[in-house]
């Protein structure tokens, strides 16, 4: 594959890089954008606060549609919507027994990634209130 290449002369003046055509005739460029896309609707399909429980809770095993439905609290629809989504982008299986519909995690790697997420959610909480504590002690008029 073709590497990228800047172009010192060219960076001052136009900024833009050279681009090395691979044998396939495919730039790397568009690799890379191609590579981006791919994650960023996988990114999407996660970007919904009840596909994130869907996933926590397909984390230890399989689980039929009603309990998730259950577990979520919304119309069957939904639910099938949002599984329909996390399904579509690789993220989870299905499979059918007898009249029922079981889902599983495919993204074993997941998990890791939520406690990542849940972990910077918790240091930008503690950051924020490092930040607003104080002045939200001297409008209350109390102090530590």
């Amino acid at each position: 594959m073709a590497r990228l290449l800047q172009n010192p002369m060219a960076q001052k003046k136009a900024r833009r890089p050279v681009r090395v055509v691979t044998a396939g005739g495919e730039t790397q460029q568009a690799a890379l954008r191609d590579r981006y896309e791919r994650r960023a609707r996988i990114a999407k399909a996660l970007a919904h606060p009840t596909r994130l429980l869907l996933v926590d809770e397909l984390r230890d095993g399989p689980r039929c549609v009603c309990e998730l439905q259950a577990v979520v609290g919304a119309d069957m629809s939904t639910v099938s919507k949002h599984l329909s989504l996390l399904r579509e982008s690789g993220i989870i299986g299905d499979q059918r027994r007898g009249n029922m519909v079981f889902y599983a995690l495919r993204a074993s790697c997941l998990p890791n990634f939520l406690a990542c997420l849940e972990s910077l959610a918790r240091q930008n909480a503690e950051r924020h209130m490092a930040a607003v504590g104080p002045k939200a002690r001297r409008i209350s008029g109390t102090s530590q």
